[in-house]
């Protein structure tokens, strides 16, 4: 009896002290609100795409890329500054933030276990990703050796990598040590800055996509200097700042639950109201409203803005209610 008792005790006990000692030598085990590995992902896209889209408007501003990119030897191995490829890329970029999504998904524990982490994920990768690639890519030691790539292309290259593999390891991991999120755990008026932001620049992938997709439909040849020229970028700059307005004003003056009406009124403002923009623009800047362009354009990007905007509007409301 005493024996039975004492067999009964002891698992119990064992486990205790287990359970204790995990806590003390793992006291960052709790991953962001016990969420699934499909949301972490999801939130790695958004980061890897934001931090591209920054990280690549800066630095083809400084380095000037459409020149470099006319350089002899260059000129054969990247496809010609502001083509259809290289503008489908920013669409594409959704896949390789979802690739960096899933290989990141085991090693969250890891990542959120010291307040080093982003260091940690940063010089790993720049030392396999970069530096140490299997293949010749461009800045890597194997590129150096088996290219004809001048040393010069390598080195003028790093700049813009290293900056946005680091902004990527630094939010990633700060995302991983906020459970709530980042942005929740923003004062209110800068988390409607963010949410907004975000939800414009998701509406710019969807016009990057549409306008590739139109592109090629419509036989149409794309060059550098007539599609990343003031003239043409403008337009899209003046949406990306109406659709960050209406988008914010939306957040601020929206509260309670997110009803599909709502977001069916929200996508439909923002479709109308981008609609009149580019024809408004196409009018005054060009001279001339395309029939097919404006109307057809805002879909994806108000469907796109729309959807990340209820999304906000969620996590705000589920903030709200765990601090009630």
């Amino acid at each position: 009896m005493n024996a039975d008792a004492e067999a009964g005790e002891r698992p119990r006990h064992g486990g205790h002290q287990l359970g204790e000692r995990s806590e003390s030598t793992h006291p960052v085990a709790v991953l962001p609100g016990g969420e699934s590995g499909a949301v972490f992902v999801a939130r790695v896209v958004v980061i890897h795409v934001l931090s591209y889209l920054v990280a690549g408007a800066v630095f083809s501003a400084l380095l000037d890329y459409q020149r470099l990119f006319q350089q002899p030897v260059i000129r054969d191995y990247m496809l010609p500054f502001g083509s259809a490829s290289l503008l489908l890329s920013l669409a594409l970029q959704v896949v390789r933030g979802a690739v960096l999504g899933l290989v990141l998904v085991p090693f969250r524990a890891v990542l959120v276990a010291t307040r080093w982490g982003w260091l940690q994920l940063w010089l790993l990768i720049v030392g396999v990703g970069i530096v140490s690639t299997p293949a010749a890519a461009p800045s890597s030691i194997e590129a150096v050796i088996y290219t004809r790539l001048p040393l010069w292309y390598h080195a003028i290259g790093l700049p813009e990598i290293l900056c946005q593999t680091l902004i990527f390891s630094w939010l990633v991991h700060l995302y991983l040590r906020h459970p709530g999120g980042l942005v929740k755990a923003l004062p209110g008026s800068l988390a409607i800055v963010v949410r907004a932001v975000v939800g414009s620049c998701l509406a710019f992938l969807g016009y990057a996509v549409f306008s590739v997709t139109f592109a090629l439909v419509s036989g149409v040849t794309v060059s550098g200097g007539q599609n990343l020229g003031l003239r043409t970028q403008g337009m899209f700059v003046v949406l990306f700042v109406a659709n960050a307005v209406v988008l914010g004003v939306h957040l601020h003056a929206i509260t309670g639950s997110v009803s599909c009406r709502r977001r069916l009124l929200l996508g439909l403002v923002i479709y109308l109201s981008n609609a009149l923009l580019i024809a408004a623009y196409q009018a005054m800047v060009w001279g001339d409203v395309g029939a097919v362009y404006p109307i057809f354009a805002p879909i994806l990007p108000a469907l796109l803005a729309a959807a990340a905007t209820a999304s906000a509007l969620r996590d705000r409301d589920s903030a709200g209610s765990e601090h009630g």
